[in-house]
């Protein structure tokens, strides 16, 4: 821990003062003060510290989270934008008038999730050692099943899609990488994008759509993380792609991990979108005649019937 305590110390001299901060020398404290303690008991809790830790952590993972996705979204209201509005980003924000000002939020964002990602993750191996529990490892999938933590966000995904699109559109050999080990393979077997974001951390983001088994196209992200086609999600939510999500029902369950609810919020993963159009042409032309024939049969009446059912094989 003292040599990750060193680091987080000096990453947090760098952060910039907008970002917020995770607590980590602090609660890394409350649990010393917990094992130094002549009266601790070696249970799955402790009352002398959970009272503080598991609240203050699980606040400000949240916070992290949401500030991640904010200023993700605020990246791509920037890149997407296009007439009136692209020009009063090109006169307010600096990002939109440099590319290379877009890519060093990147960094600082992903380096931003990485360090605290990490921290967050040594503070419940440190409570489970402490305690000689398993509540820090609970906690942890806990903020994984509700969807907090920052490393898990289809965000994320966009934000490195985002940075495969701008240097599509650059000098690839002089664009400095938004993190080491970043590369966008989607012309293999297995199309995913990866990065290492630690040296103990990385991401591989696999694009293959656990329904169809093909490449995701026109890619949606459910409220649980989970990216499908857009039609491969509407099947699975018992909807026609003419009408998409807003006719969902709230049971209706994600396919992989079946957590019900998950289809209202959905949302287009544009950048990710936009990539696989530009390095898939030929299968993005195939998917796309495919798509409009769908979508024309739907929106002209004929009968619709969701995945699942004796004659979806045959729409």
């Amino acid at each position: 821990m003292g040599e990750f305590e060193g680091a987080f110390s000096d990453y947090l001299q760098t952060q910039p003062p907008s970002f917020p901060i995770l607590s980590f020398h602090r609660l890394h404290a409350l649990l010393e003060g917990c094992r130094k303690t002549s009266t601790v008991q070696r249970s799955s809790a402790c009352l002398a510290c959970d009272g503080n830790f598991f609240p203050i952590l699980k606040e400000e993972v949240a916070a992290i989270s949401k500030f991640f996705n904010s200023r993700v979204r605020w990246l791509l209201r920037i890149h997407l934008a296009s007439g009136i509005t692209k020009c009063i980003f090109h006169m307010k924000t600096k990002q939109a008038r440099n590319y290379l000002a877009m890519i060093e939020e990147g960094q600082r964002l992903l380096k931003f999730v990485s360090m605290t990602t990490l921290a967050t993750r040594k503070l419940l191996e440190t409570y489970d050692e402490v305690h000689s529990s398993t509540e820090g490892s609970k906690f942890r999938t806990w903020l994984m099943a509700v969807h907090v933590e920052a490393l898990q966000s289809p965000w994320l995904i966009e934000l490195l899609a985002l940075y495969f699109n701008l240097k599509l559109n650059k000098n690839r050999n002089a664009f400095p990488e938004i993190c080491p080990g970043c590369t966008c393979d989607l012309q293999s077997v297995k199309p995913m994008l990866s990065c290492n974001l630690h040296e103990t951390l990385s991401l591989e983001v696999d694009v293959i759509c656990s329904i169809c088994l093909d490449m995701v196209y026109e890619p949606v992200a459910l409220k649980c993380g989970h990216i499908f086609c857009f039609k491969c999600a509407c099947c699975a939510a018992s909807v026609s792609i003419v009408n998409g999500f807003k006719k969902a029902k709230k049971s209706a369950k994600c396919p992989l991990c079946r957590e019900p609810g998950v289809f209202i919020n959905a949302f287009h993963l544009k950048e990710l979108d936009i990539l696989i159009n530009r390095s898939c042409k030929d299968y993005c032309k195939k998917r796309a005649r495919k798509e409009h024939k769908e979508w024309m049969k739907q929106k002209n009446g004929w009968p619709y019937h969701p995945a699942g059912s004796p004659t979806y094989g045959m729409i």
